[in-house]
């Protein structure tokens, strides 16, 4: 179970002020475990990339900046309280319910659009990109997570589903990601070899799990069998 507050903070490029929320507890135990390395949660965390609804800039949510709090009190506690759950039983009343002391929500990017965060001026190094890129081949794969164990439905996809129209641009991005992995660890050496076996390089895969030691036993062997199936769907770590 995840548990959020409600936090004001504004844009850094145009100083506009939005609720962000924030992670006030966590726990495990509906996460499940992938061969991509994503622990899955549809209850989970935040990407950490945001768009602001006032300038369309991008930016990451560790910058936004914080507006000063008022002096805490019940009664002012108590009225955000009120106005954040307004919010969320009744979203399309928000503009009807923003006030001075209430603001609009802000949430992270959708997956189409940390394609365009990718090109954007947020981005600033290569361990971003690193880090942005493999959101992108994890979001990708949520629509397989979503559809999992019913693996016959993925390739009935209709014409406007986001697992065709971004199909081309995910495989591009994972053509990409496989540069910036470095095989330092048997965690990236899992990694690139489930890229090469997602990308249908199903040789490339096998040859490098042989370098990869029986730390993480399961998820080797879990890619090898699919690799040597000619699978290249994302599977669950059983």
């Amino acid at each position: 179970m995840t548990t959020y507050k409600p936090t004001n903070k504004k844009c850094p490029h145009c100083h506009d002020t939005f609720e962000f929320l924030e992670i006030m507890s966590h726990n495990t135990f509906s996460t499940t475990y992938w061969t991509d390395g994503r622990g899955y949660d549809a209850l989970r965390g935040f990407n950490g990339m945001c768009k602001c609804p006032a300038c369309s800039s991008f930016f990451w949510r560790k910058d936004a900046i914080a507006v000063k709090k008022e002096p805490y009190s019940d009664e002012s506690f108590i009225k955000q309280r009120l106005a954040f759950i307004n919010k969320m039983v009744h979203p399309k009343n928000q503009d009807e319910t923003n006030s001075e002391d209430t603001y609009p929500a802000i949430q992270d990017i959708t997956l189409p659009q940390m394609f365009d965060f990718l090109v954007s001026p947020a981005l600033t190094s290569t361990e971003e990109e690193y880090y942005v890129r493999k959101m992108i081949w994890w979001s990708y794969n949520d629509y397989y997570r979503a559809l999992y164990p019913h693996e016959e439905h993925y390739t009935q996809q209709e014409e406007g589903s986001p697992l065709v129209v971004l199909q081309e641009k995910n495989s591009e991005n994972m053509k990409a990601l496989l540069d910036l992995v470095e095989l330092t660890s048997d965690e990236e050496i899992l990694t690139k070899a489930e890229l090469y076996r997602q990308l249908g390089q199903f040789d490339e895969c096998l040859s490098l799990l042989t370098t990869c030691s029986d730390k993480y036993e399961v998820a080797k062997s879990i890619i090898y069998e699919q690799a040597t199936n000619k699978n290249n769907y994302v599977q669950l770590l059983k």
